[in-house]
């Protein structure tokens, strides 16, 4: 199998450690601010350090809370699926008729709570928690006129 870190790996170089073939597949995906590990049914298949990359872009784009793509291949010539690094935020959203209006992006692990204003009545969980990997817990509620 083949992998590779936009911005930092030439090509797609072959994973140093090759998963086996007709096991449930676990791909676990960690970044640091210096690298990206790749464990395959708990086995590390990747440790890639970004300052070693060939390319200048690879440590600005990777560093910190960046979070970006991944690509595995079976070989050059066949489509991949993607991989993405867990986010530690969700993305921002806005519920009109709110006493807030509009939430930047937020922490993993926080709970907002959506209040309507006076002449507004919630459609929709007035709590929304940001969960592992960037999701919020369910929709954005909506506060409609009453």
């Amino acid at each position: 199998m083949k992998y590779n870190i936009h911005y930092c790996t030439e090509s797609y170089p072959d994973l140093p450690v090759q998963p086996p073939v007709g096991v449930e597949n676990i791909w676990t995906i960690a970044k640091t601010g210096t690298a990206l590990i790749i464990t395959f049914n708990n086995v590390e298949v990747v440790n890639f350090l970004f300052a070693d990359s060939h390319n200048n872009n690879c440590n600005p784009r990777w560093r910190g809370d960046v979070v970006d793509k991944i690509t595995f291949r079976n070989n050059r010539n066949t489509a991949s699926d993607f991989y993405r690094a867990g986010s530690d935020e969700c993305p921002s959203f806005t519920v009109e008729g709110s006493t807030q209006g509009s939430w930047t992006t937020t922490p993993t692990g926080t709970t907002v709570t959506i209040e309507c204003a006076a002449d507004h009545i919630l459609v929709g969980s007035e709590t929304l928690l940001c969960q592992a990997g960037g999701s919020w817990s369910s929709d954005a509620p909506k506060c409609d006129k009453t």
